[in-house]
Parts: structure tokens; C-alpha cells; sequence
């Protein structure tokens, strides 16, 4: 089954798309992401399991408010979608920002939550390992250009992605993109991700935690992945060699088998 519906919450009109069969799991985008991101992944995996993913409010074809908001409010709207869709237990996917919402789903939501991939991702932006000041002067920027998008590529991108794609191919994506993100509701985005801090509680994760970064990821420090996996007994660490912050992108079939191995 395919079906591309909207859902309400809190007065936020959000879209979703929804296919596959079997046990639920719940894809969560990162910044500035929408479900376009996943399309390699979904198609691996619907197979094998009921795959949903969501347009987070501010984001691709969902409603974006003009007001502040938080992870935790994220976080509740991909809850509240997951009980309107009948799904009261799921796993989830989170990609860097959509980690920090699997992080809260996974302390605010544990009743519901199975198995959680924390993708390319910490539980703040400025610990344990901080994001570096280029990274979070180069994401404070808004003047789109050919030359700030040759930036951005060179950030969130591997050296094994750059082989096949060029920062130019990159370019004329984004110039051409129907859906592009209006600036306020990017930095919307980006100060919710800022003022994101779980870290002190993130050890009372109870959920099968399974951890996966690249080792060229130029955003997310990949030592807050071995911290991470340090504090939760059980957990597991992957690092993909030659892969940046991107993985769904940089290496779909790579990420599907390790998602479809431990589900």
C-alpha cells in the first residue's frame, strides 16, 4: 500500500507517506530534510516492514509556522501520527536532527518505542563533541548562491559520494527544487536543533539502541557516536567508511542491510 495523506496536530497540518507491510517503522528527517530523503531506503526496506515518514512541521510539504518550536514538539506530532495511523508500539529511524526526535521519542514516548537508529546524530548540538564554529557559522547562512551550496556539499557529503556526484549536480538540484524551505522556517529548524540537550539523561534509554555514522562526517562528530554507545549497555556502533553526514543518501543499500539486520 502507497497513499501520501496529511494528518493534523496542534493545529499543524503535516504530511506523511506511508507504504510497505509488516511492523511499523517510523523515518525522521533531518534538517532541512523532508521524505524525498528516504526514497532510496523505503524502497530497500517496504518489503519487509510498514515504512512511514513525515514532513517535520517547517519542513517539505507540511505547515510552517512562523512561532519557535522544540524537538519535543517534533516529537509529540510524530507520536501523535504513529497513534492516528494505529501503531501504538514502533521503531524509529532519526537522521541528525531526526536523531535528537528519536532520542526524545525514546525518553518522553519508551512505552512506544522498539528499536531506535540513531543516524549521524547527538544528543546536543554543543556536547559532548561539539559541532564545529565552520559548521555552525556555514548553517547560520541563508544567502543561497552557487558558492554556498558548493560548501554545503563539500560539508554533508563523503568522499565516496563525491566520486559519483558533483557539487554542481548538487547545485542544480537545489535551484530546481519545487519544495525549497523558506528561510525562516529553516532557521525555525535550526534553533530547535541549538537548544536540543538530552545528554545528561540520555543513559536512562531503554530502547535497543542501534548507532550508525560515517567516519568522514564533517557535521556531527563521530565521537559523539562512541559516547553515545558508551552510555547505553547493549547498544550497538556501526562507522561506514568513506561516508559523511548524508548515509540514506551516500549509501542506501549499506544502511538498508544493517536497518534490515536487526530488525
Amino acid at each position: 500500500m502507497k497513499s501520501m495523506p496529511y494528518f493534523s496536530h496542534q493545529n499543524i497540518k503535516l504530511y506523511y507517506e506511508i507504504s510497505g507491510k509488516g511492523a511499523p517503522i517510523l523515518f525522521i528527517n533531518g534538517l532541512g530534510g523532508d521524505t524525498r530523503s528516504w526514497e532510496p531506503l523505503v524502497a530497500i526496506l517496504k518489503s519487509k516492514r510498514t515504512v512511514i515518514s513525515f514532513d517535520m512541521r517547517c519542513a517539505g510539504r507540511s505547515d510552517k509556522p512562523l512561532e519557535p518550536f522544540a524537538i519535543s514538539n517534533v516529537s509529540s506530532d510524530a507520536a501523535a501520527l504513529m497513534k492516528n495511523l494505529g501503531f501504538e508500539t514502533f521503531d524509529v529511524l532519526g537522521h541528525s536532527m531526526g536523531g535528537m526526535v528519536a532520542i526524545d521519542l525514546a525518553l518522553d514516548y519508551s512505552d512506544r518505542t522498539g528499536i531506535i537508529f540513531l543516524i549521524s546524530t547527538a544528543p546536543a548540538v554543543t556536547r559532548p563533541f561539539p559541532m564545529s564554529d565552520a559548521t555552525r557559522n556555514l548553517f547560520n547562512r541563508t544567502d543561497i548562491s552557487p558558492a554556498l551550496l558548493t560548501d554545503v556539499f563539500n560539508m554533508i557529503f563523503g568522499p565516496n559520494y563525491k566520486k559519483k556526484v558533483s557539487a554542481q549536480n548538487f547545485i542544480d538540484f537545489r535551484f530546481a527544487d519545487e519544495l525549497i524551505q523558506p528561510t525562516d522556517a529553516y532557521l525555525n529548524q535550526l534553533k530547535a536543533c541549538i537548544s536540543f540537550d538530552r545528554m545528561d539523561d540520555f543513559k536512562d534509554i531503554n530502547s535497543t539502541t542501534i548507532i550508525i555514522t560515517g567516519d568522514s562526517d564533517l557535521v556531527i562528530p563521530p565521537d559523539n557516536s562512541k559516547w553515545m554507545q558508551a552510555q547505553l549497555e547493549g547498544s550497538k556502533l556501526i562507522t561506514m567508511k568513506g561516508i559523511g553526514h548524508m548515509l540514506a543518501i551516500e549509501a542506501p543499500k549499506e544502511l538498508a542491510d544493517i536497518v534490515a539486520e536487526y530488525l
